[in-house]
């Protein structure tokens, strides 16, 4: 591992406690510091600095080219999905270019602020900020999108939703089976997640053998209109140095259309 990044995830650091509105790729994010204390952890475990940890991950990618996907689900206690959310993200820092795709699915996905089922795209470029949704029946309708749009590469590392997670409780370096996991379990008693106040959050931090975060899960009980779910997230970071974007048809069929 990278002496550096193992620095970062290794030595002994005041772990930094916050609270802040973390939803699915939000970008959102108030530092806040003070000391937490492990409770239940392993005396050979160490301390983390969320915010150190989180900007070493975007730091590394900023000027990369990289795939980022989130997969949510949000369950009943009877196993049914109310909702399923699948995001891949193409991106190409240099020049700033992305495509992300977008899934949803459930049985009622509306409960949890995601009015539509189906596919969406999203296509931007320093010129150009396209969308397109897909409706099951075959047709499509374009989306509305700020023409003058800025691709924003940092907040698509998801930096700073890893940084305020990490920071929500007790951040602790544990041994893995691969490589270096991070894991974070509270009760993260004033923090407001994406569907409610969370109950036994748990968020399992995996290291990729260079500087940036490999993937991050987030996983907690909550409670929607009286009824408990169990809300899982994962966030993967994938084809490093190795994504290539390519522009889909649809969008030069629609610039063709407005011209």
């Amino acid at each position: 591992m990278n002496d550096a990044w193992q620095a970062v995830g290794m030595v002994l650091l005041v772990a930094l406690a916050g609270c802040g509105a973390v939803s699915p790729g939000s970008g959102d994010a108030t530092s806040t510091t003070g000391e937490t204390t492990a409770e239940g952890g392993s005396g050979d475990d160490q301390a983390v600095d969320a915010f150190d940890l989180a900007e070493a991950h975007r730091d590394s990618l900023t000027n990369q080219t990289f795939t980022v996907t989130s997969t949510s689900t949000v369950q009943y206690a009877n196993g049914t999905a109310a909702l399923r959310q699948y995001t891949r993200t193409e991106v190409d820092s240099v020049p700033s270019t992305v495509l992300s795709r977008q899934t949803v699915d459930g049985t009622a996905p509306g409960r949890f602020f995601v009015p539509f089922e189906g596919v969406v795209e999203l296509w931007t470029n320093e010129s150009t900020s396209l969308g397109q949704r897909a409706y099951e029946n075959g047709t499509t309708e374009a989306i509305e999108r700020p023409q003058d749009g800025v691709v924003n590469v940092e907040q698509l590392t998801r930096w700073e939703d890893l940084a305020l997670l990490l920071s929500a409780g007790d951040a602790r370096s544990v041994d893995g089976d691969r490589a270096t996991d991070l894991v974070v379990a509270t009760g993260a008693e004033n923090t407001e997640l994406a569907y409610g106040e969370p109950d036994q959050l748990t968020v399992t931090v995996r290291l990729s053998d260079v500087e940036y975060v490999e993937s991050y899960t987030v996983s907690y009980q909550t409670t929607r209109a009286g009824t408990p779910v169990q809300v899982t997230r994962t966030v993967r970071f994938t084809n490093v140095g190795e994504t290539a974007v390519q522009q889909p048809s649809w969008v030069s069929e629609a610039q063709n259309s407005s011209s």
